[in-house]
C-alpha cells in the first residue's frame, strides 16, 4: 500500500503497458484491506489513478481479519482473491454457502473470483460449481522462478 501512494507508479504502469503492448488489465495490483487501511484517502487516489492507466486491482484475503463490504463499493477492485482461510474449509455447508454468496456478489460486481490455498486438485471442480473463476495454490503448483514457469506453461 506504501509503495501504491507513490505518484510514479501510475506512469510506471502506463509506460510497461505501452511498451509491451499490453491488454488493458495485464497488470494487476493486489491490494490487502489491511495494506488499504493505513491511509484510506490516498488509497483510493491511488487506486483511482492505477486503473485510469488500464491496472486490474485485485482485493487480497478478502474474508480475513475485518473484511468490509464497504470497500468493494469505494475502491475498484476487478477481482477478490479468497484467503485460504475460508477455502481450507471447503465441504463444510456453513462455509460453502458463505463462499456461493461471495462468489455470486463478485460476479454482480463485475469482478473475477480466486480461490487461494488450494491443497488438493479434486477440490477444482467443487470451487468452480461454487462460482469461482481462478484457483491458486500448491495443487497446482509450487512457486518457481520465471525460467521454470515458462516451461510449466508451455507443459
Amino acid at each position: 500500500a506504501r509503495e501504491l501512494t507513490k505518484s510514479t507508479i501510475p506512469a510506471l504502469i502506463d509506460a510497461l503497458t505501452s511498451s509491451y503492448e499490453l491488454p488493458e488489465r495485464a497488470i494487476r495490483i493486489e491490494l490487502t484491506e489491511q495494506a488499504a487501511l493505513r491511509d484510506e484517502a490516498k488509497t483510493l487516489a491511488a487506486a483511482m489513478a492505477l486503473t485510469a492507466v488500464g491496472a486490474g486491482l485485485v482485493l487480497d484475503d478478502f474474508g480475513t481479519g475485518h473484511s468490509s463490504f464497504a470497500w468493494l463499493a469505494d475502491l475498484p477492485f476487478d477481482s477478490l482473491k479468497i484467503d485460504h482461510g475460508l477455502t481450507s474449509r471447503l465441504g463444510q455447508q456453513r462455509n460453502d454457502t458463505i463462499l456461493s454468496a461471495i462468489t455470486l456478489l463478485a460476479q454482480r460486481l463485475n469482478m473475477s473470483t480466486t480461490a487461494e490455498g488450494v491443497e488438493k486438485r479434486e477440490d477444482g471442480g467443487r470451487l468452480r460449481a461454487l462460482g469461482f473463476d481462478y484457483a491458486q495454490g500448491f495443487a497446482f503448483a509450487r512457486p518457481m522462478d520465471s525460467a521454470n514457469a515458462l516451461k510449466f506453461l508451455k507443459g
